[in-house]
């Protein structure tokens, strides 16, 4: 029979060498010693960054049962730098060595299965992750790391626990002068396999600079001893290979149908000797024909009876649904568990989530960027209980909603509902009570009582919609004012803040600045440097027993683009025209008076221009309105495309109006808005009329869709003026509905 071990490789992953070890504790013809510290697998390598700079990664894998102190993660852990002669590199890294500290958050600690007599495991695994600067060097470089000591019960060495081990990353000359990264192994492999069972295991590595990759058995070197356990610098090269236990070799490394590797880099053997098993994979990396670097590593494999083998494991599924959320399916795949087992499943993150379920499958939804940490228990009655881990990343835009489900304030107090929306989103807040800025993703609410607003968010990549929601909840305020004034200079970024609350004397204050999301102050008057121009929520936030009082003010912060400006717009027809400055839209805008602007302090009016125009704007800093800069906007009109809709339609009563009889059937359409009309793409479309409406028609040239222009056409009810104005003959378009 042959075990496909494919499928075991993550929770080997996870498990990594202690597995060997609660194999072999419960087996009884082995003891283990209590100078037995379980290093139990790793590697080196490398990677170009460029401009000489080297990530250097040391991956390290050691039991955490039973071990001595002295096996704990080194920190900092110490790889040596040498030269093709064998000399320690001293004017590289610092004095010849890359010292990488050790990272907490890297470990993963798993507590692992039982046989059914109740025997566990634990092991930890650590990344150490480093950038060096390694010029180029005629013969190249050799990067060392090494340790002690391995497992007591390796049973195909000779003195297991005085061999240690080395890891050695060659980087050759010519890997130097093409920048070469080594290549890197796709995964770990499973840590038992089964007597008796053929092993069958995708053992092949990846090469992203594509060089051809040649597989082979290697015997690890050792390395260093319990007298010294954590050499600092490692001593130099060459290294002594570990030496096998008769009737052990790299021919014969756990006994039984030999272990082999094909230049696939697919591990096979079929054991027949329970045991635990040292294995060495050595990988040539060559380039046209060159050998260009080596990358070694060595790992245990335990041999066990499998037959009373309690193995509990589990995978993730993850699936977007829309926006942020996420569908999470949790699936049992463990062996061995009797039928009486219970299951319970952990789930908590870095964004506060904390969950129980039952049961050995589940499934479940949630929302935002964050990681997961899933902890499966497994309580096998009068056996054992098995903890396994998996931590899970949800890589998604959060849309900045679902964790603040509900804010508690005073009365009195504003407070933005969404300072972590993301552009990706269009947000369209319900009701639109109290709010300030409801158009936008973030807008800032002042209820005078408690209130939810619903949020529904389209997502513009996935062309779907969420709902959320935000509950504001309103207490009684106890006599505190909480607001605030600005000062700022012309052309600066340095804000100023003058406190105006009332009632107070304990303030928070943050800045609404996302390159700096943490910073705050506690000064009564403080005073913030903006990075650049740009809209800015700042909050000022004075504490209280029951409920905080908060002012929040939306600023808009001139940048570098509060100049003097003269730009033009080119339409190749008559068309409405948007006068984007191109400005904050929260400046204040004074254009100069015009009969074709209606609004002549909107930010981006809009304007049907027929022929060549300039256009005037003065732009006031809202933060200081002695400071202004003066805007032109001339509009060229060309007449590749001109589109006549006599401007007013006018029909005597409600019902369906032609908009465009005499229209041009070869131009291609789009009318907006699209309700009334029963085809918004005709040239013609008919527009069931029920209240003055007007609609604009898009225009595009056929043989040119560059060519684009907007033209306005208003339906009124009743008749013009006769015809005459101010003694001007002027006609329009009078419309007879039709049945």
């Amino acid at each position: 029979m042959m075990t496909d071990l494919h499928y075991l490789n993550k929770y080997a992953l996870e498990m990594t060498g202690s597995l060997k070890y609660f194999i072999l504790l419960v087996m009884t013809f082995w003891s283990i010693s209590g100078f037995a510290i379980h290093i139990v697998r790793g590697d080196l390598s490398y990677r170009w960054l460029g401009n000489d700079k080297y990530e250097v990664t040391l991956m390290f894998y050691r039991d955490c049962l039973g071990g001595n102190p002295e096996a704990d993660f080194d920190d900092p852990a110490s790889i040596a730098i040498y030269d093709s002669k064998n000399n320690l590199q001293v004017q590289l890294g610092q004095l010849g060595q890359v010292l990488i500290k050790f990272n907490a958050d890297d470990t993963l600690r798993q507590e692992s299965d039982c046989f059914m007599d109740g025997n566990g495991v634990c092991v930890h695994r650590t990344i150490y992750r480093k950038v060096v600067e390694l010029p180029f060097r005629a013969g190249g470089y050799t990067l060392v790391y090494q340790r002690c000591c391995r497992n007591t019960t390796l049973a195909n060495i000779i003195d297991p626990l005085e061999t240690g081990i080395t890891f050695v990353a060659e980087v050759t000359e010519q890997a130097l002068a093409e920048s070469n990264s080594s290549p890197a192994f796709r995964d770990w492999p499973p840590i038992f396999i089964c007597v008796g069972e053929e092993l069958s295991y995708d053992h092949s590595a990846i090469d992203d600079d594509g060089d051809s990759l040649v597989y082979a058995l290697c015997t690890p070197f050792l390395g260093a001893t319990k007298e010294r356990p954590i050499p600092q610098p490692a001593p130099r090269p060459p290294y002594d290979q570990v030496v096998y236990r008769s009737p052990y070799s790299l021919d014969n490394l756990l006994g039984g149908a030999p272990l082999s590797i094909n230049q696939q880099g697919l591990l096979t053997a079929t054991p027949n000797t329970i045991g635990q098993f040292l294995v060495g994979i050595c990988v040539q990396e060559y380039r046209n024909g060159q050998l260009i670097g080596t990358i070694r590593r060595d790992f245990e494999y335990n041999v066990v009876d499998c037959a009373d083998l309690l193995l509990t494991r589990f995978t993730v599924d993850t699936a977007t649904v829309c926006a942020d959320v996420v569908d999470v399916t949790i699936a049992d795949n463990s062996v061995g568990v009797p039928a009486d087992a219970t299951y319970k499943y952990t789930v908590t993150s870095d964004r506060g989530l904390n969950l129980e379920f039952t049961g050995p499958d589940v499934t479940f939804q949630t929302n935002g960027a964050q990681t997961l940490t899933i902890t499966q228990s497994v309580m096998a009655s009068d056996v054992c209980t098995t903890n396994k881990t998996q931590t899970i990343t949800l890589d998604v835009t959060d849309t900045g909603l679902g964790f603040t489900d509900t804010i508690v304030v005073c009365l009195g107090s504003s407070i933005a509902l969404n300072p972590n929306y993301n552009d990706r989103y269009i947000y369209t807040w319900s009701p639109t009570t109290y709010l300030s800025y409801a158009d936008g993703p973030n807008p800032i609410a002042e209820p005078l009582e408690s209130i939810t607003y619903t949020a529904s968010v389209f997502d513009q990549v996935l062309n779907c919609t969420i709902v959320e929601s935000v509950h504001v909840e309103v207490i009684d305020n106890p006599g505190v004012t909480a607001d605030f004034d600005v000062q700022k200079e012309c052309n600066s970024l340095k804000i100023n803040f003058i406190n105006k609350s009332v009632g107070a004397d304990s303030f928070v204050w943050t800045f609404g600045d996302r390159s700096n999301p943490d910073f705050s102050s506690n000064e009564k008057d403080p005073m913030y440097t903006y990075p650049s121009g740009g809209n800015y929520d700042v909050a000022l936030t004075v504490p209280g027993d029951e409920c905080n009082t908060v002012k929040t003010k939306r600023l808009a912060i001139t940048g570098d683009d509060f100049v003097d400006f003269e730009k033009s717009i080119y339409s190749c027809g008559p068309s409405l025209i948007d006068l984007n400055t191109g400005l904050n839209p929260l400046y204040i805008y004074r254009w100069n008076d015009s009969p074709l602007i209606s609004d002549v302090n909107a930010a981006v009016p809009e304007a049907y221009v027929r022929e060549n125009t300039t256009f005037m704007v003065t732009v006031i800093d809202p933060l200081n309105d002695s400071c202004t800069i003066k805007g032109i906007i001339n509009v060229e009109i060309d007449d590749q495309l001109v589109v006549d809709l006599g401007d007013t339609l006018f029909t005597c009563e409600a019902g369906p109006v032609e908009l465009n009889p005499g229209g041009n059937p070869d131009l291609i359409y789009m009318w907006t808005p699209t309700e009334p009309l029963d085809d918004p793409t005709s040239f013609n479309p008919t527009a069931n009329i029920t209240e003055e409406i007007r609609f604009v028609a898009k225009i595009t040239d056929p043989n040119d869709s560059t060519c684009m222009v907007r033209i306005p056409l208003y339906v009124k009810f009743g008749l013009d003026d006769g015809g005459f104005e101010d003694g001007i003959l002027s006609l329009s378009v009078i419309a007879v509905p039709f049945s």
